[in-house]
């Protein structure tokens, strides 16, 4: 986290030297991105310190649906940030020459690990940088296991059919979810990436976005899986609605026997319902790799990364 914040703050300080000098009037730098307070407090601090004579404000995002409603807002009332800091898979929709500026002059791209700005890169010209992210994996509450009496299961190599199987002494003898499901934001893509590939099945083929490869045996596979799930009452019944901020609670409840989820999400999550009094966070768990369909040899882990863009 030190690392990305000081890249984050480095970037910064050079966009706001456009904005501002010892000589120059009083000038303005918004920022639009997803932070918490101390995160928050630290970049303007430092960005105060080296330019005083340019005012910061950071305006949070809106995730409550998973899009870029609150960017997409800003840019129709004609205010859009100078700073864009977010998920990629959000910050890319706007690495566009028409938008974006050249970040070139202002970074050295031979500290980037070689092939992260490709994605970035348009005719040369750096419209992006790509943050560090994490990588997720599905995390098991063995309170929930030691409850169903299989505290000595062995996760190595395990299999989708011992999560079913495993699934239905949760439903048969808690009041847990075996897992969750939601699709009632654009956040649930983070679930159902692994699911996709316990199936040996991807969303494009290396090298061609021009077209999905979803539709392959193993994606129906995986559709058929994510049915069965939901109907046989091993995830909620009104997951189509649900949403990424119910998923979170519920799993830091204990409610939640196994799904996707980030390490760097336990505390921030525990704490949460703590101070809420919701009950939970009293639970150890595991993070294991999700289980593989017959043929399938692993299951690679889905990640997840930021961006930044700055409005030219």
């Amino acid at each position: 986290m030190r690392k990305a914040l000081v890249l984050l703050l480095g970037l910064l300080l050079s966009v706001a030297a456009l904005w501002g000098s010892p000589q120059a009037e009083e000038r303005s730098l918004t920022i639009l991105g997803q932070a918490d307070e101390d995160v928050t407090a630290y970049v303007l601090e430092q960005l105060a310190e080296q330019y005083p004579d340019v005012t910061v404000e950071f305006l949070q995002v809106d995730l409550s649906d998973g899009s870029t409603m609150t960017m997409d807002a800003m840019i129709a009332a004609g205010t859009p940030p100078d700073v864009y800091v977010d998920y990629m898979g959000r910050t890319s929709k706007y690495i566009d020459p028409a938008f974006a500026l050249d970040l070139s002059p202002y970074i050295d791209a031979a500290e980037f690990i070689p092939g992260t700005l490709g994605p970035v890169t348009r005719d040369g010209k750096i419209l992006g940088i790509p943050m560090p992210g994490g990588a997720q994996a599905m995390v098991i509450n063995l309170k929930i296991l030691d409850a169903i009496g299989e505290s000595d299961f062995d996760f190595d190599n395990w299999t989708v059919d011992e999560f079913l199987y495993l699934a239905e002494k949760v439903k048969a003898e808690t009041d847990a979810y075996a897992t969750y499901l939601f699709a009632g934001n654009q956040s649930g893509d983070y679930l159902w990436f692994n699911w996709l590939a316990s199936f040996g099945g991807r969303l494009y083929d290396p090298g061609d976005y021009s077209k999905t490869a979803i539709n392959t045996e193993a994606g129906l596979q995986f559709f058929t899986f994510l049915q069965h799930l939901v109907r046989e009452g091993l995830a909620p019944a009104e997951a189509a609605v649900l949403t990424d901020d119910d998923y979170a609670l519920e799993w830091a409840k204990g409610k939640v026997f196994a799904g996707a989820w980030f390490p760097a999400w336990v505390k921030p999550y525990f704490d949460a319902v703590t101070k809420q009094g919701l009950g939970g966070a009293d639970f150890e768990y595991r993070f294991v790799e999700f289980p593989r369909a017959a043929g399938v040899d692993s299951v690679p882990a889905a990640g997840s990364m930021a961006g930044v863009v700055v409005h030219r």
